[in-house]
């Protein structure tokens, strides 16, 4: 059918979108089991800046 092409296209446009949308704000970071948008914050380093290393820890906050 004429509609055929469109269904296809939709989920593929949908997960190019988030796909790219998740690579630009660095947002593959596991939340649970799910990939989410969110900046990843541990419990341990609030309060703590960016590309700190916590004392007791080698992964810095923020992007680590």
């Amino acid at each position: 059918t004429k509609m055929e092409p469109f269904l296809h296209a939709f989920p593929i446009v949908i997960s190019l979108a988030f796909g790219i949308a998740l690579l630009t704000n660095q947002g593959y970071n596991s939340d649970g089991g799910v990939c989410t948008l969110p900046v990843y914050k541990p419990p341990h380093c609030l309060g703590i800046d960016d590309g700190e290393i916590r004392e007791g820890f080698q992964i810095p906050c923020g992007r680590g």
